[in-house]
């Protein structure tokens, strides 16, 4: 059964629902989970009709009048169809992690949507995902019970849903990439907003892997088991990889040991060493001795740092006569 959306008089109103969202409550809710996030730039997708104009004219209403909203708070929008999703990729790994709230008002977004999320890098944006749709009688609800991975997520997505005549959003994830784990993380009232259920952090709630075997690369002459290590900075590695197994219940599969730790090719846009082995997907978990530089957050995560150290420059004193008044001029 569709279920169809309408704004009146300000008012987000699903029809065969017991819900009523207030337009401007809607905005704070998102303005809250921006704020959550850490996100920048709101972008909302919907499906389009079958040849790629406006769509549902509703949904078309809604977006540009939260757009015009969000406008007032200095936000930055961006409207785009389930199809044409992978053109936000466009500002992958060169913008602050935006926040992308689907709108699914059928059975059919849902099914379109998840075919769009098929060859999209799910952990790049924030989700917010709306199913505006009551499930037939004789139908599965893929909102509150969802089959599988239909949105192909992975353990680091950030994607929170909201139901049908539901006011919790839940946290989505997959551990393994072939089930869902569902959280619930905040509620949603009229008066309050967004308002949340845990105090948790990200991977606090996330802290069981299930026995999931990581592959990981390492450096050189990096023991990764503490027993091996002829010095303390050696053994603290293998100290802190011991204890994460251990609390985050995984095992690690070496498939490959290199020599450097990364270097980007600006020519060629292409990482080398330990970075390349990430950022290709071919392994999921490094153990080295790596600099955090701004340059590498972009493409892959770290670890609070083991180790703090700064780099100096020096430069010899010139003598009395060392410089002369004309040097410069040569």
């Amino acid at each position: 059964m569709r279920l169809a959306l309408y704004l009146t008089y300000s008012t987000l109103l699903f029809v065969n629902s017991e819900k009523h969202f207030h337009i401007d409550v809607f905005v704070d809710v998102i303005m809250d989970i921006r704020k959550f996030y850490s996100a920048a730039t709101v972008i909302f997708a919907h499906p389009g009709d079958e040849y790629g104009d406006y769509g549902d004219l509703r949904i078309t209403h809604l977006v540009h009048t939260c757009s015009r909203m969000l406008g007032r708070h200095y936000v930055v929008t961006l409207d785009l169809h389930f199809r044409r999703l992978w053109r936000s990729l466009r500002y992958y790994h060169r913008i602050v992690q935006p926040i992308i709230i689907v709108i699914m008002p059928d059975f059919e977004a849902y099914l379109e949507f998840a075919e769009a999320t098929n060859t999209y890098p799910m952990s790049f944006p924030v989700w917010f995902v709306l199913f505006l749709f009551t499930p037939a009688n004789d139908t599965h609800d893929h909102c509150r019970q969802p089959i599988g991975n239909p949105f192909n997520l992975a353990f680091d997505t950030q994607m929170l849903v909201l139901c049908h005549n539901e006011d919790v959003l839940q946290e989505w994830y997959s551990v393994k990439g072939e089930t869902t784990k569902v959280f619930d993380l905040a509620k949603w009232e009229d008066d309050l907003g967004f308002v949340p259920l845990t105090s948790l952090s990200l991977y606090d709630r996330r802290n069981d892997l299930e026995g999931a075997v990581l592959r990981t690369v390492t450096v050189k002459d990096i023991p990764i088991s503490s027993r091996f290590a002829e010095n303390y900075v050696g053994s603290l590695y293998g100290n802190v990889v011991n204890e994460l197994t251990h609390s985050l219940n995984f095992s690690l599969d070496v498939v490959s040991e290199l020599d450097d730790h990364g270097l980007w090719n600006r020519k060629n846009r292409t990482w080398s060493g330990v970075m390349n082995e990430i950022v290709s997907g071919r392994a999921d978990f490094a153990i080295a001795d790596m600099s955090m530089t701004s340059l590498r957050v972009r493409y892959v995560d770290f670890t609070l740092p083991l180790i703090i150290s700064k780099n100096s420059l020096f430069v010899r004193e010139p003598g009395i006569c060392g410089v002369k008044w004309l040097g410069y001029f040569q």
